[in-house]
């Protein structure tokens, strides 16, 4: 049996991603809670949330059709079905599409479920090209907020934007996808508050903020970073090749200290990824952070310009 897991967690974070993105906030239940893999939710005064119960969906129909079923009690009012499309011979970041209740209402229903049959050209065809999940269709999500009589309280894990972080990197890593500008500064202004924070997503925040340094303010320079890194320091393994092609090079212009930081996005037959190196005169460090999950960091005191 083909194990989904990847393929859902992969769909969740494509939807909570770009739940985000479009400005809405959004927090996990402690648990399946009424079919509901995440909330998206309005707070309200005396600790009361207006909540959306949002269930996420992948499938894949690079070789065979495919098809969804949803228990009709989960389908009501404050109901929102995110359905993300993994195709091989597509580009799949753009293959998120959205369902409310009105919609599901509308599928064939057996034995207490809705269903949606999917085929495998569904891509190619746009049969669902007005449920596409895009900023326009996103305005839905607050009419529906909106028309929620009364809040209630509720149990769930709180979301920060370290847990929104976290989602962007696992997307990046699964279809390439790199954050705009306004959701970097939100991360960046929230790092503070971050209960603790790995490596790989301290690598990962400093390449998308020169990513997207072209559109960030002179406040978010990352000098700082530079002190935090060597809580990370960490020998690279011995027998790692770097030969990498070198496809693009980007030299911030907000760094005051560490002016002698750049990042390059590479590629090998195998690999792709970022190599960040910040540093001065004086010293740098050199980072490595590559789809497959693969990652390192290096330090080194040198006299000369790098």
């Amino acid at each position: 049996m083909r194990d989904n897991k990847p393929l859902e967690q992969e769909a969740l974070s494509c939807a909570t991603f770009k739940v985000s993105k479009y400005g809405y906030k959004f927090s996990h239940p402690n648990f399946d809670k009424n079919g509901g893999d995440f909330f998206i939710e309005e707070e309200l005064a005396d600790g009361l949330h207006k909540i959306i119960l949002c269930q996420s969906k992948g499938r894949n129909i690079t070789e065979n059709n495919s098809n969804l079923k949803i228990h009709t009690n989960y389908v009501k009012d404050n109901f929102l079905l995110f359905l993300y499309l993994k195709d091989d011979n597509y580009d799949n970041e753009d293959t998120l599409f959205f369902f409310t209740r009105e919609d599901i209402q509308k599928w064939e229903i057996r034995n207490e479920n809705y269903y949606l049959n999917i085929q495998k050209n569904s891509l190619d065809n746009s049969i669902f090209a007005s449920n596409k999940f895009n900023k326009t269709n996103s305005e839905k999500i607050a009419d529906i907020l909106q028309n929620i009589n009364a809040g209630k309280k509720i149990e769930y894990k709180t979301i920060t934007n370290l847990n929104t972080l976290n989602s962007l990197l696992v997307l990046w890593k699964t279809i390439g996808s790199l954050p705009d500008s306004n959701l970097t500064k939100l991360l960046l202004e929230d790092f503070d508050n971050y209960p603790y924070i790995n490596i790989e997503q301290f690598i990962f925040l400093l390449c998308i903020t020169i990513h997207n340094e072209e559109n960030l303010e002179f406040q978010n320079s990352i000098d700082w970073a530079f002190q935090y890194l060597k809580f990370f320091n960490d020998a690279p393994p011995s027998d790692y090749i770097l030969d990498f092609k070198t496809q693009k090079t980007t030299y911030p212009s907000f760094m005051v200290t560490y002016n002698k930081t750049y990042l390059e996005y590479i590629e090998n037959e195998i690999e792709k990824g970022f190599k960040l190196q910040m540093g001065d005169i004086e010293e740098y460090f050199e980072c490595y952070l590559f789809q497959s999950g693969e990652y390192f960091l290096k330090y080194a005191r040198t006299g000369n310009y790098l």
